[in-house]
């Protein structure tokens, strides 16, 4: 299968139809937590659509951590439970989705790509993802990307998803607080 393909199936489909059924179900009243459910889903679905193109290809996902990575990860989640009670929990998880969703997708095609085309493909997607009717968007847009664009640039060398999850997590907590991330509208 083409390089293209497998990025329109893997990654782009599964966002693009979760923000349309975001959409579809915003028309008739907002609620975070179904938004987040779907959001959470699609990243879920495209995690498991580049899995299987993983595998297909004969290619295995870098799973195993360093424990200090790992060791890290688990401080990054203790650090968001304390700074942003339980949510700061259900960030972490959802950082370690995000970060799956676009390393997976990212593995995947750089057996096909160089890394800036790789990077070019995923990361708007990402940013745009993050996106929302908030203040601070144009900010929130460049600081997504950057991570992005950093986050598999460092994957591509080191291969480790919970050293990236932790500061994906870390970073993410600190926005939070400033209100760069979640601001108030």
């Amino acid at each position: 299968m083409h390089a293209i393909s497998l990025w329109f199936l893997t990654y782009a489909l599964p966002a693009f139809v979760t923000g349309g059924i975001i959409q579809f179900f915003s028309r008739y009243k907002s609620n975070p937590k179904r938004d987040g459910m779907i959001i959470h889903a699609g990243l879920l679905l495209s995690i498991l659509a580049s899995q299987y193109a993983l595998y297909l290809n004969g290619s295995v996902f870098p799973w195993s951590p360093h424990i200090l990575s790992f060791l890290f990860f688990i401080a990054s989640v203790l650090f968001a439970s304390r700074m942003l009670g339980m949510f700061g929990v259900w960030y972490a998880l959802s950082a370690f989705l995000q970060q799956l969703t676009i390393l997976s997708s990212s593995f995947l095609l750089l057996t096909f790509l160089s890394l800036p085309i790789v990077v070019l493909l995923i990361v708007p997607i990402f940013a745009l993802g993050h996106a929302q009717d908030v203040r601070h968007r144009c900010i929130r847009i460049i600081v997504i990307s950057l991570w992005g664009a950093a986050s598999i640039s460092l994957f591509s060398i080191m291969h480790d998803l919970y050293f990236l999850a932790a500061l994906h997590t870390m970073l993410g907590v600190i926005g939070i607080q400033r209100k760069i991330m979640y601001p108030q509208k």
